[in-house]
């Protein structure tokens, strides 16, 4: 039996033994959204969703570390490239260029950087005529200044937003309802090449062609202030009990002690009944280069 949360309520207002007002109405919502995300904990809403990784080749190898240019000119080169990508702190120009077949050097772009205090992440399409002999990128400057990520791709892009940062992992957001990670597979083995960053990214080494299900434990469906009576509660049946316990000893708190104590303690009885949930639904994403 799923339930709304018009039911709910009603069954919290009458587990609590107290007739509802304007008041109380205005704090239900708030109650059923604390008590739903405190059985999750116990209760876990298990779901997974697949993810693909199929990044472009970086033409020129892997530059992922930071690296300091000092006063001589360092330039990376690759025959053909459509596309750029790089990260730079300090005051620093950086050209794009290539060798014509006449043997003269033409400019593509320059992009003069003078952000001192942090790394600031530069890409753009580039188009470079097929006659071409090579392909440049040239890190120039006076004095001193890092840079890291250094990618040339030669790949097709329609938009320059469509450009990826290149690094040793890319990043990719969890869901929004992202509670706990469980285990991350590829062919069905667990991995162990993945992490999980602090503001819910999964990272994947950049060179990695990869398939993989990412199985996690999920926040139950947020129930706002404004949330309409008529929303099915994102708990599985036998959860709801618990929550309507839960939300009614929240309502006798105040005005009820001996009522509340019974209240929580047909919560507490009802959450150690609770089976964990092992059965994870399924959705897909994929990232821009696999289609």
């Amino acid at each position: 039996m799923s339930m709304t949360l018009r039911e709910a309520k009603d069954l919290a207002l009458a587990n609590a033994d107290i007739t509802s007002t304007a008041l109380i109405e205005t704090k239900l919502n708030r109650f059923f959204d604390e008590g739903q995300r405190e059985i999750a904990k116990v209760r876990k809403i298990a779901k997974s969703y697949s993810l693909s990784q199929c990044n472009p080749i970086n033409e020129i190898g892997s530059l992922t570390s930071p690296l300091r240019h000092l006063d001589a000119d360092i330039s990376y080169s690759c025959s053909m490239a459509t596309a750029y990508t790089f990260e730079v702190q300090g005051n620093a120009t950086i050209t794009l260029e290539y060798l014509s077949e006449a043997d003269v050097l033409v400019t593509l772009a320059t992009i003069t950087n003078t952000e001192t205090s942090i790394m600031t992440r530069y890409s753009e399409l580039i188009s470079v005529p097929t006659t071409a002999k090579m392909v440049y990128i040239v890190f120039s400057g006076d004095n001193s200044f890092i840079y890291q990520n250094v990618a040339l791709y030669n790949s097709v892009f329609a938009l320059a937003s469509d450009i990826p940062e290149y690094g040793e992992y890319s990043y990719y957001d969890l869901p929004t309802d992202f509670y706990l990670p469980s285990r991350v597979l590829s062919n069905g083995e667990v991995t162990n090449y993945t992490y999980i960053t602090a503001d819910n990214k999964i990272g994947i080494p950049y060179a990695l062609d990869v398939n993989l299900s990412v199985e996690y434990y999920a926040y139950p469906a947020k129930i706002s202030a404004t949330a309409l009576d008529s929303v099915v509660i994102d708990l599985d049946d036998d959860c709801l009990g618990a929550l309507t316990y839960y939300v009614a000893s929240k309502l006798a708190m105040t005005d009820d002690p001996e009522k509340y104590v019974a209240l929580i303690q047909a919560y507490q009885d009802a959450m150690l009944n609770l089976q964990p949930n092992r059965i994870f639904s399924n959705r897909m994403v994929r990232n821009i280069f696999c289609g």
